[in-house]
């Protein structure tokens, strides 16, 4: 079933647009979508179709700043993990959750720095969701990367205070690297970068004990030609969740119906919606 967009208000005076997938057949659950760095909720358009159709009701939550987004980064305004998650978020879970009849479970299926967030949420606000999915999505920090790509984390995290502080928010479109992004999603990211260590900025209580004790299932889904987000980057990230039960799965291409990379998986579907599907149960 084609999906369509439309938007929902969060706190703090913020509309967010997602993109509405309704489930066709029987109804398994909801899935909550969130975007990678930089990249538009209209990416994942033909991907949330085909969660459709296995049995989901779907919303893309577009990531403030980003596609249909009615904001942009600047110097004015203060965003980052927190307000991701205790604003935009919340607001289209329960969007979402409002879809749903009582018992069925929503799914925060994360690509990249949206696995960040539904991994945050686990400690920061665990109502949000009743499970985890990541896709193409690890830990940034350096030491779970090799050569090149390690030496060029190191690097951005030594620059990123200078280019907040002249840009007021992160130029990544002149650094090929995501977009123009808010420069407090970028600092809570640099701490993940620098030491593998949430410190979200607004919440006084260590995050990382909360994650330790989160009770959920996840369900961690790396890419074999990923070389952004490798299978020692995805196990820094989920293995935080020590008292989850965590299912780890290397897919090739034979599963994505394409090459197995950090990106093409969401164009060519593949079996990746039915993956999901059996695992939800």
């Amino acid at each position: 079933m084609a999906g369509s967009w439309t938007e929902t208000a969060a706190a703090g005076g913020n509309i967010v647009p997602l993109f509405h997938v309704a489930a066709e057949g029987e109804r398994r659950g909801g899935i909550l979508m969130l975007p990678a760095l930089g990249v538009e909720g209209a990416f994942y358009e033909r991907f949330a179709e085909g969660l459709g159709a296995a049995g989901f009701e779907v919303a893309v939550m577009e990531m403030r700043g980003n596609g249909r987004s009615n904001r942009r980064p600047g110097r004015a305004e203060a965003f980052g993990y927190r307000e991701y998650v205790t604003e935009d978020m919340a607001a289209v879970s329960l969007w979402l959750r409002a879809k749903l009849a009582p018992g069925q479970k929503l799914i925060a299926l994360g690509h990249s720095l949206g696995a960040h967030m539904a991994v945050a949420a686990a400690a920061i606000a665990p109502s949000l969701h009743d499970g985890i999915v990541t896709i193409a999505a690890g830990t940034p920090w350096h030491g779970a990367f090799k050569g090149k790509v390690a030496k060029q984390v190191k690097f951005l995290c030594r620059i990123m205070p200078l280019l907040h502080l002249v840009y007021g928010y992160f130029p990544g479109h002149k650094l090929g690297f995501a977009g123009r992004e808010y420069r407090g999603i970028m600092a809570d990211w640099k701490h993940l970068a620098a030491r593998n260590e949430f410190r979200i900025k607004g919440e006084a209580e260590a995050l990382e004990p909360r994650l330790a004790a989160w009770p959920g299932r996840v369900l961690a889904i790396t890419l074999a030609d990923d070389k952004l987000a490798p299978a020692p980057a995805a196990k820094g990230l989920v293995g935080k969740l020590t008292a989850a039960e965590v299912d780890h799965r290397i897919l090739t291409g034979d599963d994505t119906a394409t090459r197995a990379d950090h990106f093409k998986w969401a164009r060519d579907v593949g079996n990746l919606p039915q993956i999901v599907a059996e695992w939800v149960g």
